[in-house]
């Protein structure tokens, strides 16, 4: 199995918390992090020329790292794409491109299709906006960028977000990536928010790599958003003997009312048919999923029609939680 080590970090500019730009710091500090691929923020200047803030000669020369080659850098001196620098190690890099996204401040993000160690992998590297309506409008303008394709993804930046589930800014990506584990990363000197995160795909390329690549050990999808959730991932999902026929699908409701309320993209028809399929195509397979109760505006009716569904379908396993604001 091929290892790959992953990071990202909004470099404030080259500032570190004694107010000082240092080219040299900052280089240490790349170096200590040992990524594969580094995505990085706000590595040019603001301002006139966006003038990089690195040295990139001498961070090749104590990384190993080369910057992706943009279609076209946000100024006559800059690293990167509205400071976005994607940097990578041993990769075989097949096409770049910029993407400009909406908003009041100058937002965008660098997606990169390579090949590291013979598998292909997209990288989207992105600084998102500090208003959360932007973040919304942001998060769907990449979930839309990539639909219709299945390479696996990493997606991962400053994205000025710290909610989860269905409150956050970032939903719109859920139906196509599942979020790794990071840790609290601002401010700096007392982190308290995670604001820096990484979305890895669950798409059926990614799931028949992860199959193939542990051998003969045993692979669980875990939380699958059911609002694109594709014919074509439950064909993979049997056909593969080392897959764990078992899934958690947090349908959340059942009544179409409550679903266009919490913002799901999908309805009781859609749901009821794809729990259906995937029942018919993989016998015995266990489906767990998650419900909420007392969501904002739910009526009796709502609350007897989720009833009603979840004694006709008999799920292997559920988890019911009241609405908490």
């Amino acid at each position: 199995m091929t290892d790959l080590t992953v990071a990202t970090w909004n470099m404030q500019k080259g500032f570190g918390t004694d107010f000082r730009r240092d080219p040299a710091r900052s280089t240490r500090v790349i170096a200590a992090l040992g990524a594969d691929i580094l995505a990085l923020q706000e590595a040019d200047r603001r301002f006139r020329s966006r003038a990089g803030v690195l040295d990139l000669g001498a961070l090749h020369e104590a990384t190993g790292l080369t910057p992706v080659p943009l279609p076209g850098p946000t100024g006559t001196r800059a690293h990167g794409w509205h400071g976005n620098l994607l940097l990578t190690r041993q990769a075989d890099v097949q096409d770049v491109r910029t993407l400009r996204l909406s908003g009041i401040e100058p937002r965008g993000a660098v997606i990169a299709d390579l090949v590291h160690g013979e598998k292909p992998l997209r990288i989207i590297a992105v600084h998102m906006g500090l208003m959360r309506r932007a973040r919304v409008t942001q998060a769907a303008e990449l979930a839309e960028e990539i639909a219709g394709d299945d390479r696996p993804t990493l997606l991962l930046g400053d994205l000025n977000e710290w909610r989860r589930g269905t409150a956050s800014a970032l939903a719109p990506l859920y139906d196509r990536f599942a979020h790794a584990a990071t840790g609290k990363s601002f401010p700096a000197p007392l982190p308290l928010f995670p604001l820096d995160r990484i979305f890895i795909s669950h798409t059926p390329r990614a799931v028949d790599a992860a199959v193939r690549e542990h051998g003969a050990g045993w692979v669980r999808l875990m939380y699958a958003y059911p609002s694109n959730f594709s014919d074509e991932m439950i064909d993979t999902m049997a056909s593969l003997d080392t897959l764990v026929k078992y899934i958690d699908m947090p349908l959340q409701h059942m009544s179409d009312r409550m679903l266009t309320a919490m913002r799901r993209h999908t309805s009781k028809r859609q749901q009821s048919e794809l729990l259906e399929k995937l029942r018919e195509r993989m016998p015995g397979i266990a489906i767990r999923t998650t419900f909420i109760t007392g969501f904002p505006g739910e009526t009796q009716e709502d609350h007897e029609e989720l009833l009603e569904f979840v004694q006709e379908f008999g799920f292997d396993a559920m988890g019911v939680f009241r609405y908490s604001p």
